[in-house]
């Protein structure tokens, strides 16, 4: 397999250049009022209810066919994650743990698209 990963870094409004490059990604605390740690291409966390969580991208995606991969870690226990929606500025994630909401305390995604 050949190719080059792709080299931006641009914090000013233009994201990855290519389709193996992170176009955004987060770490943020889910416990209380969701605060970010660090994050490329994320203008903020909404908290819409327990283990609810919207974030919005500082520049929008070409579409909404984008995919991610989520992490978390509680305090207290194991959870899993649904993705409820997505647009070309924001996604909506749900942690659980045993079919209950649940808060995490390092909440961790990445994106790749266009």
């Amino acid at each position: 397999m050949s190719g080059k990963l792709g080299t931006s870094k641009s914090r000013s409004g233009v994201i990855g250049t290519s389709q193996d490059t992170a176009k955004a990604w987060v770490n943020f605390n889910g416990t209380g009022t969701p605060a970010i740690r660090d994050d490329y291409n994320v203008s903020t966390i909404d908290d819409l209810g327990t283990g609810n969580y919207r974030i919005n991208f500082s520049v929008t995606w070409a579409n909404a066919n984008y995919v991610n991969a989520v992490g978390g870690l509680s305090d207290s226990s194991d959870g899993n994650v649904r993705w409820l929606s997505q647009t070309t500025s924001q996604t909506i994630l749900k942690w659980y743990n045993l079919g209950s909401p649940l808060d995490m305390s390092n909440c961790t995604v990445i994106f790749f698209g266009d």
